[in-house]
Parts: structure tokens; sequence; C-alpha cells
């Protein structure tokens, strides 16, 4: 199954099924970090971290932004909410990755340094793709995520 996945075009294959679970998976984790945000800034736990801040880091959280703000104007929902299906899957997945980061607002970055063991933006993997790899993000803006091949 797994090397169905890994080489197979199939849009209702077994890629979309596990980019099914792993996206969802994500949305669910980031609601849950959210909750707990919520939870500690009411404790008032965040004196350990200092307010500066690289501007690398700021620039890709601010284009993050921007991106995960484009659901909400142009569709009138988050990210999370959007229909998931073989159709939509490569353009949220696309959106997910470039929006990746823009929740690491003043609060999550110090929730993240705290509990997650300094995490920062620049650890998360798909701001790592997204620097590493812009090309990939352009292929998949015209591509869906079925045709893309490992050598592309």
């Amino acid at each position: 199954v797994l090397e169905e996945a890994l080489v197979g075009t199939d849009p209702e294959g077994p890629l979309c099924e596990l980019l099914f679970f792993f996206l969802t998976a994500i949305f669910q984790a980031l609601d849950e970090e959210q909750e707990e945000v919520a939870k500690d800034q009411a404790e008032d736990l965040w004196e350990a971290l200092d307010d500066d801040s690289d501007p690398t880091q700021s620039a890709l959280t601010a284009v993050a932004s921007l991106a995960a703000a484009w659901p909400q104007l142009h569709q009138g929902s988050g990210l999370k909410q959007l229909d998931l299906d073989s159709c939509t899957l490569s353009e949220i997945l696309r959106l997910y990755i470039l929006a990746s980061g823009a929740d690491c607002n003043h609060s999550n970055a110090k929730f993240r340094y705290q509990k997650q063991g300094g995490f920062t933006v620049m650890d998360d993997p798909c701001v790592e793709l997204r620097v590493s790899d812009p090309a990939l993000l352009k292929r998949l803006s015209c591509t869906p995520v079925y045709d893309l091949s490992p050598g592309q």
C-alpha cells in the first residue's frame, strides 16, 4: 500500500488517504495547541522569551500570515474549515505549506519555546521546505500532488 501511495497517481488512492489522515491530524494538533496556549496565557507564563526576534523568522511569519489569510478572505473560512477531498487536497496542502509558521505569534512562540523544547519558526518542516525548495510550491500550484514524481 505504501509503495502504491508513493508511485501511484490515482486521486482516490492511498496517497490521498495518507494525506487526508496527516492533514486532519495536523489541524487537530494545531487546535489543541491553541487551547493550551489560551490556558497558559491565563496563567501568565510568558517571561522566559525575549521580544528580540530574528528578521528572517519575522519575514517568514509575515509571508505565512498572508497565505493563511487567503482562505478567510476568498472562501469565508479558515484553512481548517475548507472541504478536504481528492479534488481540493493539492490546493489545501499547498496553502498549508505556505501558511506554516503564520500561527507563530508572540504567545505561540513563547508557548513553543517553553513547552516544546525551544521550537521556533525555523524548526517547522514546512517552513524549511518553503525555504529550501520554493519550486515545489510553484509546481504544486498547477500540478496535482498525485502527479508530482520524486525526481521533479
